[in-house]
C-alpha cells in the first residue's frame, strides 16, 4: 500500500531518491559527495519517523526507517574506523 500522509510520500520519494545515488555511485563513475548521500538518507528517516508517529505504516515508510538505521550504522562505522 502507499503511504496516506505527506511525511510518507516524502519518506518513500526520498528513500527511493537515496537507493538510487547509491547505485549511481557504485556502478557508474559519477562522484556524488558521501555527505550529500548520508543527508539524503537522514531526512528520509526523519520523514519515515514522523509519518511513522502519525500512524502511517506502509512499505515504504517502513523502507525509509530501514535505510536511515544503514545510513547511522554506516556513519558510526566511519567514525569508529577513521582512515
Amino acid at each position: 500500500m502507499l503511504p496516506k500522509t505527506i511525511q510518507g510520500k516524502w519518506a518513500g520519494i526520498i528513500s527511493v531518491a537515496f537507493i538510487i545515488l547509491i547505485a549511481l555511485n557504485a556502478l557508474v563513475p559519477f562522484p556524488i559527495p558521501s555527505f550529500f548521500l548520508s543527508t539524503v538518507g537522514l531526512i528520509g528517516f526523519a520523514a519515515g519517523i514522523i509519518a511513522f508517529i502519525l500512524k502511517d505504516r506502509t512499505i515504504l515508510v517502513f523502507l525509509s526507517i530501514l535505510v536511515g538505521h544503514v545510513v547511522i550504522f554506516w556513519i558510526a562505522a566511519e567514525l569508529v574506523f577513521l582512515r
